[in-house]
């Protein structure tokens, strides 16, 4: 589907978040795009309410390229200043729901979609990603009961639109909701389903970067940093890389998402390229990893996909990789445990089990293209 075939008149789509706007959401979304299509682009933001500015900073702090600054955003500071914004929305406006950020825990007061039915306002949900890994049996009956929750207390949410990926977010959000709504199958919005010219012309392994010298979620969320210690763990990676290098005759590039701007180079000066990390997973041999969401790109393409744990990272970060691995059906791997024969048992890759994962997760079969030509044909 092309942005040339469609030529109606112009409609209004803003993109509302309960939490901050940092660059690697426009870039996943490409806003940019959907103006080729027709639609006037608006951003809206409760950040101001629901977090600090200090904490904000913080979170950026790594990057000055990390908050997002190429639109203006609206930034309310109340729910008083949120309801005047949409009472001046036309019918045919619509507003994506990115995220509720702290309002998706609330039961009764969920004053923001108070707001968007009063005003009768045309609004889409998302469901992208229907898997959630645990890092302890706790936090798995936590996440059961706010999911039952949800279900009992979810009468005032009333999308025209629910958008999932895979299909699974399908079965979920049929369980979920239960009002009218018109769903729409998507593909994953992390993934790069088109083809584009590689980055690198030559074989490589590529390293998806999950950044150990600052974590935006610590700062944000108030929660402890997943890395112990910064330089043993760059060791242990390091003495990693040399390991595969040399088993596979390859060299490994950095992919990181540009959250943090590295003054040094940590890798031994191996290549670190900001920014394209779809790209460089999609045509590479090979790829390293933790338990990033960009690592679907992985299985999307029928890559090896290797999970390493580490003893410096937090026991909760670990626990979150080996449940990635078992989602993916792989055994995750402790960096000092890697032998050669460990090694040459992950690059075999079993196709009919990516294809169950692509299925579940996300592109449900039948769905054909990319993110943004399919939301946008569900949008018209």
């Amino acid at each position: 589907m092309s942005s040339r075939n469609f030529k109606s008149k112009s409609r209004k789509i803003i993109f509302y978040s309960a939490v901050p706007f940092f660059n690697t959401w426009p870039r996943k979304w490409k806003f940019d795009t959907f103006k080729n299509y027709g639609f006037d682009i608006e951003l809206w933001s409760m950040e101001k309410f629901f977090f600090k500015q200090e904490d904000i900073n913080n979170a950026s702090s790594g990057s000055k390229e990390y908050l997002y600054n190429d639109m203006f955003i609206n930034k309310f500071k109340d729910f008083k200043e949120l309801e005047k914004k949409v009472s001046q929305l036309k019918k045919n406006d619509i507003l994506f729901i990115i995220s509720r950020g702290k309002l998706n825990d609330f039961n009764f007061d969920n004053p923001d979609l108070d707001i968007f039915n009063k005003h009768n306002i045309k609004y889409v949900c998302q469901h992208p990603i229907p898997y959630v890994t645990f890092s302890s049996i706790f936090f798995k009956i936590k996440y059961f009961f706010r999911h039952l929750r949800r279900y009992l207390f979810n009468y005032k949410n009333l999308p025209y639109l629910i958008v999932g990926s895979g299909r699974l977010a399908r079965k979920q959000v049929f369980k979920t909701y239960r009002k009218n709504f018109k769903y729409k199958s998507v593909p994953f919005f992390d993934v790069l389903w088109d083809e584009e010219e590689p980055i690198i012309d030559k074989e490589y392994i590529v390293y998806v970067d999950e950044t150990a010298d600052i974590s935006p979620d610590a700062f944000l969320f108030q929660t402890p940093h997943p890395v112990k210690n910064i330089d043993e763990f760059y060791k242990n990676l390091n003495d990693l890389f040399y390991k595969i290098e040399r088993w596979s005759n390859l060299k490994i590039v950095i992919a990181t998402s540009g959250k943090y701007h590295y003054k040094l180079n940590p890798f031994h000066n191996r290549t670190i390229i900001y920014k394209k990390t779809s790209n460089l997973i999609k045509y590479s041999k090979f790829v390293i990893g933790h338990c990033s969401t960009a690592l679907a790109q992985a299985i999307v393409d029928y890559k090896p996909l290797f999970l390493f744990k580490d003893e410096m990272f937090t026991k909760t970060k670990n626990k979150k990789i080996e449940n990635h691995g078992k989602l993916f059906g792989i055994n995750s791997i402790w960096t000092k445990k890697i032998t050669k024969k460990k090694f040459e048992e992950h690059m075999i890759v079993n196709d009919d089990q990516y294809n169950k994962i692509i299925n579940e997760y996300y592109r449900e079969n039948g769905v054909e293209g990319n993110f943004v030509d399919n939301l946008v044909s569900a949008l018209r």
